[in-house]
């Protein structure tokens, strides 16, 4: 298993950068190894409804020039404080917790995102020479929130 674990304060209140963050069909917005991710369920709650506990996406991410389809379904949700997502795909098992605390100074926040990534089958056998550029993506993920929030919260 590979375990990603980044920190970053944004600009932005809370509330505002959890709404932009927590729900994933933002995610190809900061995330440079997202290339899409299109909402495919409400879990449960009708059409239309808030992002919550078992709604779920389907993301195409690309890895070192090799796309692959997970789905993700929300597991947590705690109204501007956590949000965990499971993903499933061909080639993985996710895990990816992020919380959000306010920042020291006002209108910001604190960002903390944590992924475990279990690699499926024979790939799992590669894990140790790819923790290096795992270790990346979570740097462009987490350098990625910081620079969306700070061109979408430039006036907050």
């Amino acid at each position: 298993m590979v375990v990603l674990s980044r920190t970053a304060t944004v600009k932005g209140s809370v509330p505002e950068v959890f709404r932009f963050i927590a729900d994933w069909t933002h995610i190809p917005k900061w995330d440079p190894g997202t290339l899409s991710s299109v909402r495919v369920t409400d879990g449960g709650a009708e059409a239309g409804a808030p992002v919550g506990v078992g709604s779920q996406f389907d993301l195409v991410t690309e890895f070192r020039g090799s796309k692959s389809d997970m789905r993700y379904t929300v597991e947590k949700w705690v109204e501007n404080s956590t949000v965990r997502y499971v993903g499933e795909g061909d080639r993985a098992v996710t895990v990816d917790d992020i919380s959000f605390r306010p920042g020291s100074e006002e209108k910001t926040t604190v960002v903390d995102y944590r992924a475990d990534i279990q690699l499926r089958g024979w790939m799992s056998i590669f894990t140790f020479l790819i923790n290096g550029p795992l270790q990346k993506l979570g740097d462009d993920a987490i350098n990625g929130i910081e620079s969306a929030c700070r061109k979408r919260f430039a006036d907050s």
